[in-house]
């Protein structure tokens, strides 16, 4: 048995069909329901599967987007926490605290994957901080940076 839409319209042999639909043999004597002849039942099949289809295929696509997204939010996320860490090693390097120190402190603000190098060039210090980024493994290995320069303060007082 075959379902028909419920809201149908058929005109009798004596009206006429819509608009465009009257073929040179028709002449208003054929059954009309929706924009399809009665007679067309395979035309109502046809699209069966098409949206099971078009989510089969669009599906794997949205999943890689939103993996992608979710790759470049950790990764900006962790840029931020290691552009903090690099500020907060320079200004404790600045005070003239020990390497280990200042490990210790881009240790506690970007986590354990970073690592600090600490660079004094006469009255400057430059601190480096490098870390990964968690979730890497959709693009490869992903690592951020970041440099810090602060003054040492005990050359605050020199000429």
């Amino acid at each position: 048995m075959v379902r028909r839409p419920r809201s149908r319209r058929r005109l009798s042999s004596g009206g006429t069909p819509p608009a465009g639909h009257q073929g040179p043999g028709d002449r208003g004597k054929a059954r009309w329901v929706g924009r399809r002849r009665q007679g067309d039942r395979g035309a109502w099949r046809s699209d069966r599967g098409a949206v099971t289809a078009e989510l089969a295929v669009a599906l794997p696509a949205v999943v890689l987007v939103l993996a992608a997204l979710v790759v470049v939010v950790a990764a900006g996320s962790a840029q931020v926490r290691v552009v903090d860490a690099a500020r907060a090693g320079a200004r404790v390097a600045s005070a003239g605290e020990s390497p280990a120190r200042v490990d210790e402190v881009v240790t506690r603000v970007a986590g354990p994957s970073a690592t600090a190098t600490v660079d004094e060039s006469g009255v400057w210090v430059k601190v480096t901080v490098r870390a990964s980024v968690t979730g890497g493994w959709f693009s490869g290995p992903l690592g951020v940076t970041a440099t810090a320069t602060a003054w040492l303060e005990s050359a605050v007082g020199a000429p």
